[in-house]
């Protein structure tokens, strides 16, 4: 299944559109499906030094911006 809206917004709305039509129907069913997350990246790059430079890079450009 697949819609298309010009926003974020309208596609989600086209999405609700079709899964009531096929509710409906009885055309729906419901999957197991293994979650895939940011919680298993947790700690998984703690100790990249290119990591850290990113970071540091970051917090020094928000520390610039509230100075301004």
């Amino acid at each position: 299944m697949r819609v298309v809206g010009s926003t974020r917004s309208q596609a989600i709305d086209a999405l609700k559109v079709v899964l009531e039509q096929r509710i409906a129907l009885g055309e729906l069913v419901s999957l197991d499906i293994k979650t895939i997350g940011v919680s298993t990246l947790a700690g998984k790059y703690e100790a990249d030094p290119t990591l850290r430079a990113i970071c540091e890079e970051a917090y020094q450009l928000r520390e610039a911006e509230r100075d301004t």
